[in-house]
């Protein structure tokens, strides 16, 4: 979509990405949804998971933070 960063992605960036990548508009907007939403909700599980695994447990939520959140911001992206 031509934008430097996630945070940067709007309606007309993932109207260029969608023409781009050579897909429909509805077809992208559904996909990223789904996945946005079923990392979201992975996230914490995988955390909890690989907590047993690291030196530093709490790196683990920290990261599904972060995942659970890019997540969500590129599922409210593409809904504009």
């Amino acid at each position: 979509g031509r934008r430097a960063a996630l945070a940067d992605m709007d309606a007309d960036g993932w109207q260029v990405f969608a023409r781009e990548a050579g897909i429909g508009l509805p077809l992208l907007r559904r996909r990223v949804a789904e996945l946005s939403e079923a990392a979201a909700e992975t996230a914490g599980d995988v955390a909890r998971q690989i907590e047993e695994t690291i030196a530093d447990p709490v790196a683990a939520d920290e990261l599904a933070r972060l995942v659970t959140g890019r997540a969500k911001l590129v599922g409210r992206s593409i809904e504009r």
